[in-house]
């Protein structure tokens, strides 16, 4: 059901799984993510809650697990609420502290990367944070790979290249500049101006 796009069927089987078995842990885990799914696509809160609860429930029962306090960290990241933001950023760091594995890959990386993220969107960060976070990840990416390995190699791993790419996008924001015009006499507003819809 989950594969096909049937998500409230699959959580209802999920729910119906566990109810047999509290204990199964991949039922709460899945259950979990379809909550998350259905959530971000319904935005309706008391979907978001059965989420976040699921989720968390299985990062408790499964602490080795890298992907769970990921897929939290993303899933509050999506919502942006930023009372459960502090939340995303402590999932991320305990994702990220997990040792690497086949199975995770570079999750723990990905973890480093959402940090990065978050301080960005922080409004009480300074944008120079999130530009450390960056390149710190960069540095940790290329000193895995042989020394002297050029910018093109080490783009064509996945974190590198997202991270990069991150890092440039926050590097343009930086050099933007507000503009602000005040008009304190009328004769100074530019004659192609339209007011039309402005207020006086």
């Amino acid at each position: 059901k989950e594969r096909t796009g049937s998500l409230k069927e699959a959580a209802d089987l999920y729910r119906a799984t566990i109810d047999g078995d509290p204990r199964y842990l991949v039922a709460i885990a899945r259950l979990g993510v379809v909550q998350a799914q259905v959530a971000v696509t319904s935005r309706e809160g008391q979907d978001s809650a059965a989420a976040i609860a699921h989720l968390s429930k299985a990062v408790e029962l499964s602490p080795q697990e890298a992907i769970l306090p990921y897929v939290l960290a993303r899933f509050l990241m999506i919502l942006g609420e930023e009372t459960q933001l502090k939340l995303a950023d402590e999932m991320f760091k305990k994702a990220g502290s997990l040792q690497v594995t086949p199975r995770n890959g570079n999750l723990p990386l990905w973890a480093d990367l959402g940090q990065a993220c978050l301080a960005y969107a922080d409004e009480k960060r300074d944008s120079v944070d999130a530009r450390k976070l960056l390149n710190a990840l960069l540095e940790r990416i290329a000193d895995k790979m042989a020394p002297g390995t050029p910018e093109q190699t080490r783009m064509e791993h996945e974190v590198y290249r997202a991270a990069r790419i991150d890092l440039q996008i926050i590097e343009d924001n930086d050099r933007k500049i507000d503009k602000v015009w005040d008009f304190t006499q009328f004769s100074a507003k530019p004659a192609d101006w339209n007011f039309d819809n402005v207020k006086s």
